[in-house]
């Protein structure tokens, strides 16, 4: 009787088809990445647009300005007048930091992962726009990330006018911008 030969897989084979789907695995893994890191860049946007709005509501009910601070006071006090009860809202999700209404509300850094600088002289002017003494609304930094690195080396930034708008360290165009970011992280 003649030995019938065996259906197996050769050692080349295996290996070929091991590498395959680790190569496959590998390109996977890196598209989820990029896609989370999207969706975070994106929230934080969808976040400073919201203060974007509590600011507005601030200014509103407060004779068209916007509060006389800056740093984490600035956002303490668009939370502790309702303008924005979410705490969720100050912060950006890419950092990995806890909303922490509490901390908040007291003033203290760990309620945020955001920054606001001193732009007290922008304010609504009749409001049918704005009026900042300091140079034009699309120009003055009012909110922005605490940090650019968990984005790539690029801040969310939040204009008195209302758009935000992520802000690379490499682009030479929004270099006027830069300084009051740099300066925060330190």
């Amino acid at each position: 009787m003649l030995a019938r030969p065996r259906a197996a897989y050769t050692l080349v084979e295996f290996l070929l088809v091991a590498f395959m789907v680790a190569v496959l695995g590998a390109i996977g893994v890196a598209a989820l990445h990029d896609a989370r890191a999207k969706k975070d860049l994106a929230r934080c946007k969808s976040n400073l647009n919201q203060l974007g709005k509590a600011q507005i509501l601030y200014a509103d009910e407060n004779n068209d300005k916007f509060p006389r601070c800056e740093g984490v006071e600035y956002l303490a006090t668009l939370y502790r007048t309702g303008c924005e009860d979410d705490s969720s809202h100050f912060v950006c999700p890419a950092t990995g930091d806890a909303p922490d209404g509490e901390a908040l509300a007291a003033g203290r850094e760990e309620g945020t992962s955001f920054r606001a600088y001193d732009n007290c002289d922008a304010y609504l002017a009749n409001r049918g726009g704005w009026h900042c003494g300091t140079g034009l609304p699309t120009r003055i930094v009012m909110i922005s990330d605490r940090s650019g690195r968990h984005h790539d080396g690029a801040y969310n930034v939040l204009f008195p006018d209302g758009h935000v708008e992520a802000i690379s360290e490499d682009d030479p165009d929004k270099k006027w911008a830069l300084g009051p970011l740099r300066e925060s992280e330190e």
